[in-house]
């Protein structure tokens, strides 16, 4: 194994209460050559918490609604690295696979545009 990297999907079929954190469900997706902001409001992303750039260390309830739970259904940790934008999540599969493949335009990379994305899509009807 390369040093520094570590397989995150080693709880796949771990319940979620049996052991803290991201588990089984994470998915990941790259995105190169589109501007970021773009990018996550193309996935849904809250425009007031985007706007207000609270590192995911320090959210301790959702933004505008302390005490209360989140009326999303999912939610994720982005970044960058580079002239690459990440987001990571943990529901079962990712957003842009999720839309990419329900035909969604917004989600089909343009010329230039690449993503890599890499989910268990939990909930495939496929074989």
């Amino acid at each position: 194994m390369s040093e520094g990297i570590a397989w995150i999907g080693a709880h796949h079929h771990t319940p979620p209460s049996a052991v803290p954190g991201m588990l089984g469900g994470i998915s990941l997706t790259l995105a190169r050559g589109v501007e970021t902001d773009e990018f996550l409001i193309n996935l849904g992303a809250d425009l007031d918490e985007l706007a207000a750039r609270t590192p995911c260390r320090e959210l301790r309830a959702p933004a505008g609604q302390p005490g209360r739970p989140s009326p999303q259904l999912n939610r994720a940790m982005y970044g960058t690295c580079g002239e690459w934008t990440y987001v990571l999540e943990d529901w079962g599969m990712a957003t842009w696979a999720t839309d990419y493949q329900g035909k969604v335009e917004s989600m089909v990379p343009c010329e230039g545009e690449e993503i890599l994305c890499l989910t268990a899509n939990r909930f495939s009807l496929r074989p």
